[in-house]
């Protein structure tokens, strides 16, 4: 049972549980408000009614806040200092969000939830939860960086809410403006050159063994385990949910009415160096905007890398080339190449998540990513811990969840080529030699 603790006035765990309730009550106003905007017929009664609750609730979560915040405040020292089941004091938690963190960790698996201070309780299994304070995300965000993580190519957009849009905007179908002339009336174009995109945040999971001996660790060592799995962990989740996201404009589907649509993209065949240069050329494949974007990069795996780096041009030189202002980057005609895990491209079967490439095709995918797609990002990921294999194991799971959506705004914002061996250049021929020998042969006979 968790600890209550008891303040004149104040409670922890009430204050905690009313904040958590009044939170997740708001989500689900916001979430009704935004499904009824949506709704063609909903009436100004309804839509007043909506957002009325909403404003209520939001007035209600402020003021839980500050009560449990000042609860949180009236604690003790000695309250604050997490006690295990056998009543051993594990030490006194540094001041630094470090060990807070950890701490957080270790009162979780030890049910002591009035302990907790980034705290955070789950509507799909009551079970409390620890979340993820953003001290601890930049030091994720961090290690994320320092792998190849594909889904920091998208552009990255922290949100508040389960659901939302975005009106984008295209330029396929532009019209210029009308000339007129004295007395004639504007006419009204019809046109679709703006659509609305909506995005639903998905949760991500993942889970692992933590030994009760690291549990009984530092807070500090607690902590950086917890966080380094997390990271990586990041790195596959998220890299392989937008290149799912991009595959998704390659496969046909079908409507609600079994009519099938085809795809709005088709993938590019790649067999010779021409057919890169013109995969990257401004106008040739994307428009020059976006080809011309400072963003703009090429993307492969690192086998592709690898066969791209052996190809040689017509006068004999590698097509891929070091930056000079850094050998550790590589390009090709000033656009850069990222090579990214072979790993990242596959889903757990080996299958590559362009499901459109041939077999053992190497995909090379080239536009503006930060154009195209946006990550959603709710950035409350939590963690929980089951004790159920402490006692056979000396060991708790404990399970990670995330809140993201990836959505590809702009389609034509990139490109997606394959290849399995691309073919040198055919060398230039000189005539040079031939010259000169018939030029020598005048000068003999002369003589």
């Amino acid at each position: 049972m968790p600890t209550n603790f008891k303040v004149p006035g104040l409670n922890v765990n009430d204050a905690q549980k009313k904040l958590t309730d009044l939170s997740n009550k708001l989500t689900d106003a916001y979430k009704a408000k935004e499904e009824l905007m949506n709704q063609a017929d909903a009436s100004v009664k309804d839509l007043k009614a909506a957002a009325d609750k909403v404003a209520s609730l939001q007035a209600k979560v402020d003021i839980a806040q500050s009560d449990y915040e000042k609860a949180q405040k009236s604690l003790t020292d000695d309250q604050k200092i997490p006690v295990d089941d056998k009543k051993g004091t594990p030490g006194k938690p540094s001041d630094n969000s470090k060990a807070i963190f950890g701490n957080d960790i270790y009162n979780l698996a030890r049910k002591n939830f009035g302990q907790i201070v980034n705290v955070a309780k789950e509507t799909d299994d009551d079970s409390f939860t620890v979340t993820i304070p953003v001290d601890q995300q930049t030091a994720i965000n961090e290690i994320r960086k320092q792998r190849t993580d594909f889904s920091q190519e998208f552009h990255q957009e922290a949100v508040g809410t389960l659901t939302g849009s975005r009106v984008v905007q295209t330029d396929a179908n532009l019209i210029p403006m009308q000339d007129l002339t004295d007395g004639e009336s504007i006419t009204l174009q019809d046109i679709d050159n703006l659509k609305t995109l909506a995005y639903s945040i998905h949760t991500y999971a993942t889970a692992t063994k933590l030994t009760n001996n690291l549990l009984n660790d530092s807070a500090e060592n607690l902590q950086a385990y917890v966080i380094k799995w997390i990271g990586l962990s990041q790195v596959l989740g998220r890299s392989q949910a937008c290149l799912r996201a991009l595959n998704q404009l390659f496969v046909d589907i079908t409507d609600k009415n079994g009519n099938q649509i085809k795809a709005p993209k088709s993938t590019i065949k790649i067999s010779k160096l021409d057919d890169v240069i013109d995969l990257i050329m401004p106008g040739s494949v994307l428009d020059g905007a976006v080809a011309t974007s400072p963003n703009a990069k090429i993307y492969t795996t690192n086998t592709g890398f690898t066969k791209l780096a052996k190809v040689k041009n017509a006068k004999g030189e590698y097509m891929i080339e070091p930056d000079v202002t850094n050998p550790d980057i590589y390009r090709f005609r000033g656009k850069e190449i990222k090579a990214v895990e072979d790993s990242l491209f596959k889903d757990k079967d080996g299958n590559s998540l362009f499901t459109k490439l041939p077999k053992n095709a190497e995909p090379i995918v080239f536009g503006d990513l930060d154009y195209t797609g946006t990550v959603f990002d709710r950035m409350n990921g939590r963690i929980d811990l089951d004790p159920s294999l402490a006692f056979l194991e000396n060991a708790n799971v404990i399970r990670f969840l995330d809140r993201f959506d990836s959505k590809v705004m702009q389609p034509d914002g990139f490109a997606l080529g394959y290849f399995n061996n691309i073919a040198d250049s055919v060398p230039m021929i000189s005539t040079d030699t031939t010259t000169q020998a018939d030029d020598s042969s005048k000068s003999t006979g002369s003589k």
